[in-house]
């Protein structure tokens, strides 16, 4: 039997290592992921990336899967998108395959793309993921449906792995949701690792909702080769513990990269977005927004890093996080990075957090407005640069809707 050597482990992290060992098929590679897992185990604050989000002291008894709950519709049910739903059987879908777009299902378990192989919660999933689906475009194809990755975030813990290709000057959208349910406790640890051939273009519409008992970890992996493009745009509502994670490498001159995000938090949730891109070729352009509103004791956090080596001359890349906090016990950490070794580029962040302005809200209410009403248009003027920029009507409509609902929450 398999021994893995944890630093006084957990009782959750003794259940993993435990379900390692009873998995019938590839034990040497998934128990090698696992042993990586194991170094670190749990994601904890001692981990300089981690030190904001917690998994450790978040996961520490086992999670046990509810059976008899009821799965939702998806929020995107209708809107005409092809769905891949996500459960803990594994991956599974309705209907003809779009045209140029390749799906496959494998339970050989293959090594982690270089820009997941230092996580920790990558090894995870490649050690514990039922199966991994494969999805790829054919070249010069350009997937007319937008493809949607439906999680619906049951109780337990579930491990998923997704291996996307999209081909030289295809086009592909992905709509990637998590909608819990009720108010299940449970672990939704997707990872998925994408690579984007020469002129190819990738457009994630992301959103996740894991209630005050669900843990949401999702790591995107974005390897962008000569002249691609990848568009992000993501609307975190948090959970118990949430943190979305963005990784992308240039590694071909010309690519370009637009990341928008947008958290709203409140209670006591948790909303993490993070995200790294490595300059590793010259002419490479990057515009990164992220906004956030937090009332009550939630906590957010944004941590960007643009890191642009010796071969990433020309680089024109810009950082911006800015937050609302609308009560006093909300809270927000921002952590924007440069580390340039290039010495011919354009880069720049910067970070704000503050209250509503007190002079917008009393013009506003000199002119007949409540201070209810006053107060949402002004969060919705600070949101819409991220919501009127996403391409998707259908996704664009459904962040505008649950801005709507958040706001109508708060006034009560």
């Amino acid at each position: 039997m398999a021994t893995f050597s944890f630093a006084n482990p957990t009782p959750f992290e003794v259940a993993l290592a435990d379900a390692v060992r009873a998995r019938p098929h590839d034990q040497v590679e998934r128990q090698a992921a696992f042993a990586r897992f194991a170094r670190t185990g749990l994601p904890h604050r001692r981990l300089e990336a981690w030190r904001w989000t917690d998994f450790r002291v978040a996961l520490t008894d086992p999670l046990t899967d509810d059976g008899g709950a009821v799965v939702a519709p998806s929020a995107f049910h209708g809107a005409g998108f092809f769905t891949i739903t996500l459960d803990e059987t594994g991956a599974r879908w309705a209907g003809d395959v779009p045209a140029g777009l390749s799906l496959r299902v494998t339970d050989e378990v293959s090594r982690l793309m270089p820009l997941a192989a230092d996580e920790p919660m990558a090894s995870l999933a490649q050690a514990l993921c039922r199966e991994t689906l494969i999805i790829s475009v054919a070249d010069h194809t350009q997937v007319h449906s937008p493809v949607h990755l439906f999680r619906s975030g049951l109780g337990g813990d579930t491990h998923r792995r997704v291996l996307i290709s999209v081909g030289e000057g295809a086009d592909l959208t992905l709509v990637d949701t998590l909608e819990a349910s009720g108010d299940p406790k449970f672990l939704d640890n997707l990872l998925v690792e994408c690579r984007l051939a020469a002129r190819a273009r990738l457009t994630r519409l992301g959103y996740s909702r894991a209630g005050t008992n669900g843990i949401d970890n999702g790591l995107y992996t974005v390897e962008a080769t000569r002249d691609a493009a990848f568009e992000q745009y993501v609307l975190a509502r948090g959970g118990k513990k949430s943190r979305l994670e963005t990784r992308l490498d240039f590694e071909g001159a010309g690519a370009e990269a637009t990341l928008l995000g947008a958290s709203m938090l409140g209670g006591r949730l948790h909303g993490d977005l993070t995200t790294h891109i490595i300059h590793g070729a010259p002419d490479c352009v990057v515009e990164q927004r992220h906004k956030s509103v937090l009332r009550d004791q939630a906590h957010g956090v944004f941590q960007g890093k643009f890191l642009v080596e010796r071969a990433g001359q020309k680089t024109d890349a810009d950082m911006q996080a800015n937050a609302l906090l609308l009560s006093e016990g909300a809270t927000i950490n921002h952590k924007p990075e440069l580390e340039i070794y290039a010495d011919d580029v354009q880069c720049a962040h910067g970070s704000t957090a503050g209250a509503l302005d007190d002079e917008a809200l009393f013009y506003l209410r000199q002119r007949g407005l409540t201070a209810e009403i006053a107060r949402a248009l002004l969060v919705e003027a600070f949101l819409g640069e991220v919501f009127d920029a996403v391409p998707v009507e259908a996704v664009a409509d459904f962040f505008r809707t649950e801005m709507a609902q958040w706001l109508a929450e708060d006034a009560r």
